[in-house]
């Protein structure tokens, strides 16, 4: 009974995963290129995307200049 609870925990917390719009990652930077800039504070930048009408907000790693979170 323990085994199937925790089965079923794992695959909720998986699909939590996927499903939640604000999960944070690793990006590079180079995958940005085409998207407009919209602002930049510090280490905080605003991107939006014309084609999927979203923004993402980056923050950047201040030890590399090619990936952001």
């Amino acid at each position: 009974m323990q085994f199937l609870g925790r089965i079923l925990d794992t695959v909720s917390s998986v699909s939590t995963l996927f499903s939640n719009p604000y999960r944070v990652r690793d990006v590079q930077l180079s995958d940005y290129n085409g998207k407009v800039l919209l602002k930049q504070e510090g280490r905080l930048v605003l991107y939006k995307n014309q084609q999927s009408h979203s923004w993402d907000c980056l923050l950047l790693c201040p030890e590399s200049s090619s990936v952001a979170l």
